[in-house]
């Protein structure tokens, strides 16, 4: 049953987000938890791009795309009212998750 909702808003730093995510999904098992990736109308379209070909592969994941920026706060908040009854874990978009 999942539990935990993986929030991750992401803006810019193609690279950064590519290795945050890659650590993310080898690392956390999708039995338990959920990745909710929230794109904060980025201008980069190798980001938007990515983003769409990952969710289209992924079962425990979630991608929602703002119209416009909101900034940090108002996303996060977004991707948390995903799943109201779970436990959030926000990480940031340059994180990433060791053993």
């Amino acid at each position: 049953m999942i539990s935990v909702d993986i929030v991750i808003t992401v803006y810019d730093g193609f690279d950064d987000v590519r290795r945050c995510l890659a650590s993310v999904l080898v690392r956390v098992d999708n039995r338990w938890a959920r990745l909710v990736v929230v794109n904060d109308a980025s201008p980069n379209p190798k980001i938007t791009d990515y983003l769409r070909d990952l969710a289209g592969q992924r079962d425990a994941m979630v991608l929602l795309e703002n119209p416009q920026n909101l900034g940090f706060v108002a996303t996060a908040n977004r991707g948390m009212r995903e799943g109201p009854e779970r436990d959030v874990l926000l990480l940031n978009s340059d994180v990433e998750v060791s053993n």
